[in-house]
């Protein structure tokens, strides 16, 4: 399945997250590269038609074609309007001329979404998988998510969520795991079960990538000649990742052994090893791959947190998907994550995969390394129990292991 990544209306935003890291992205191209910056617009139906007319064109050419999945991120994509999307799905349409599979995903802040703005029905009718963006309680949420007049969206983007779950619509909250927010992370667990949402994922907040074009070299964690916009406050420290992790996957594995299975995307994705299956989630599994992220104006990029100049692929308008993957910019994304020599005889490799490359900055090795460590060392026996459970669960359905 060819997957892309889409950002309709750029890096435009109707609110002003303290954390942005793509807001970073977008003022560094604006930094340091002018002349070839995607302008923060929104998409044309004519880039949009391109994406998809290529994404058609290559799962048509595939050996063995699964489908293809198109997600919708930003900035705020809802900012492109529920227009463009009835727009974009038509157009999918015309040109799935062999009937393919089509995946739609989106990931917002919710603001935008209310009972007068047609999204919770188109949603509903185009089945979107719809990821709403919500930091735990009032008090939390409001603290780094504020729009632009400074005023908290918390009540907004939870209305949101739950009107789309009223409205038939998957939903699946992100919550970001600030350096403070981690602090309360089974007090949000619980505050989002409470509400009804069963599907939950924690993100971690990440400190700004060094900028080899500054002229100030700081660490990382203090920020680039002050152009992170002050986000490198928020960065999760790995001792608060491991007292995070370990207190959320103690409350997880409670409701699991009771019957009462709550979906935590990073766990789901380690039992699923812990029973044999590859993981989903692309920090899992051991190497990079294309993202295929489209700004508005059609560049391309390989991953959303190297949206940058150098690593510009091309546009999607003038190059098909194998031009892309073949573009210089591509392959040296590629060639970047290499395992430390320490790793490679390491007995958590099968579960770490030497972590995400974005945390592996700072000399090539994963940021989280030794809290991983910890963290699988305190709950392996957990997991492997867990394992044994889905495994005669899945026997008894008559399901092969």
């Amino acid at each position: 399945m060819i997957s892309f990544l889409i950002k309709p209306a750029s890096g435009l935003c109707n609110i002003a997250c303290g954390y942005c890291f793509y807001r970073d992205e977008v003022d560094r191209r604006a930094r340091y590269d002018d002349a070839s910056a995607p302008p923060m617009r929104v998409m044309t139906d004519e880039v949009a038609d391109a994406v998809i007319a290529r994404a058609f064109e290559f799962e048509r050419g595939a050996r063995q074609s699964r489908g293809v999945s198109f997600a919708f991120q930003g900035g705020e994509p809802t900012l492109a309007g529920a227009g463009f999307f009835e727009r974009f799905a038509a157009a999918a349409d015309r040109h799935n001329t062999e009937k393919l599979p089509v995946a739609y995903s989106i990931q917002t802040n919710g603001v935008a979404v209310t009972r007068e703005s047609g999204f919770c029905e188109l949603f509903s009718r185009l089945r979107f998988l719809v990821g709403v963006s919500v930091d735990g309680d009032a008090r939390q949420h409001n603290s780094v998510r504020v729009d632009r007049e400074g005023k908290g969206t918390h009540s907004r983007a939870l209305g949101a969520a739950e009107l789309l779950l009223r409205s038939g619509v998957d939903v699946n909250i992100l919550t970001v795991l600030t350096d403070e927010g981690a602090r309360s992370a089974v007090k949000t667990y619980n505050f989002l079960k409470s509400h009804g949402f069963m599907w939950q994922q924690y993100i971690n907040c990440l400190a700004p990538l060094p900028d080899s074009r500054a002229d100030d070299k700081a660490d990382r964690r203090g920020g680039q000649n002050g152009g992170d916009g002050g986000f490198a406050k928020y960065a999760l420290s790995p001792e608060r990742w491991l007292r995070a992790n370990e207190s959320l996957f103690y409350a997880w594995r409670t409701d699991f052994m009771s019957g009462r299975r709550v979906s935590v995307r990073h766990f789901d994705n380690l039992l699923g090893i812990y029973c044999g299956y590859e993981p989903e989630q692309c920090d899992m599994r051991g190497q990079c791959s294309l993202q295929f992220v489209v700004e508005a104006d059609g560049t391309a990029y390989p991953c959303d947190f190297y949206c940058l100049p150098e690593y510009a692929m091309g546009n999607i308008v003038d190059s098909d998907i194998k031009a892309l993957a073949e573009s210089d910019a591509a392959k040296r994304f590629l060639a970047r994550k290499k395992l430390p020599q320490k790793c490679l005889g390491c007995d958590i490799l099968p579960l770490c995969r030497g972590g995400c490359m974005r945390l592996c900055e700072s000399g090539g090795e994963y940021e989280y390394c030794a809290a991983f460590r910890e963290f699988i060392g305190r709950t392996d026996s957990a997991f492997r129990e867990m394992a044994a459970v889905v495994r005669r669960e899945r026997s008894a359905a008559g399901r092969i292991i």
